[in-house]
């Protein structure tokens, strides 16, 4: 795993995880890729996941996401026997080879679109203040501080923190949204940690496994593809019949989730 370059002047969230969390005694987790089923014909086909540019980017960047398949949901409808719309998480080894260009505490993309906005003001409070360089062990100091162990992080069970609002100012908007309580109008990414990396990512030997509706595996090309050229696990889950595509995202956490914990991942 490589870094892009070092940051050189580290963030108000780097300087306070540096003072707070100095080390980190917990082992690497797996990476997640996390596409809704209609568009994962390109990875499949090509066995690369590749840098892509977003429309507020100018550069091309792939986006992982650290330890859990957080999943950004396209509807919060209902679709009956339509696996389109169900998510899907391609698992790759906590050593897979990286270049690393941004690594941040939540998903940016919905920083960007104002999904924080009643817990991080974006003017007073912009982005920069929450970069956490682009060394891979910042993330296991963030993991340990507001989450205790790599499987609470999982599970999202976060740990009561409370950083001085006058001193850390980004940090204590951060702790305080992920531990709202009551209705909240964010999803699991706010407590996911992102990676941006530019480099392209063969999937043949990089994964652990890919999750998907278990209709997904019917298709005897992917299977094959995953099993035998990647040496990866399929890992399906169940829609119930009829679920809207973030209650699928749920059961394929937990199906994810206990088979990353048999093979002691977490």
């Amino acid at each position: 795993m490589s870094a892009k370059r070092k940051i050189s002047t580290p963030s108000e969230f780097m300087n306070y995880l540096r003072v707070e969390c100095p080390r980190a005694a917990l082992t690497d987790m797996p990476f997640f890729h996390n596409v809704a089923a209609l568009r994962v014909s390109d990875i499949m086909q090509s066995g690369v996941l590749a840098p892509s540019k977003r429309k507020k980017s100018k550069n091309s960047v792939l986006y992982l996401f650290y330890g859990r398949p957080a999943f950004k949901p396209d509807s919060q409808e209902y679709y009956r026997g339509d696996a389109l719309f169900q998510p899907i998480s391609i698992i790759l080894k906590p050593n897979c080879p990286l270049t690393i260009k941004a690594i941040y505490p939540f998903d940016t993309g919905a920083y960007e679109n104002g999904l924080y906005k009643n817990y991080i003001p974006t003017r007073d409070l912009p982005l920069n203040r929450f970069a956490l360089g682009n060394q891979h062990d910042i993330s296991k100091q963030l993991v340990q501080l507001f989450f205790g162990s790599n499987k609470n992080y999982f599970q999202g069970n976060i740990n009561h923190n409370n950083p001085d609002p006058y001193t850390y100012p980004a940090v204590a908007a951060f702790s305080n949204m992920i531990q709202a309580k009551g209705k909240i109008d964010f999803d699991d990414r706010a407590y996911t940690v992102e990676y941006q990396i530019i480099s392209e990512i063969k999937l043949r030997g990089n994964i652990i496994g890919v999750a998907a509706e278990d209709s997904f595996f019917n298709n005897t090309d992917y299977r094959h593809k995953i099993e035998n050229k990647w040496q990866g696990k399929c890992i399906p889950y169940n829609t119930l019949g009829l679920i809207t595509s973030y209650g699928a995202h749920g059961i394929m956490h937990e199906n994810i989730g206990s088979y990353l914990e048999t093979e002691s991942y977490i």
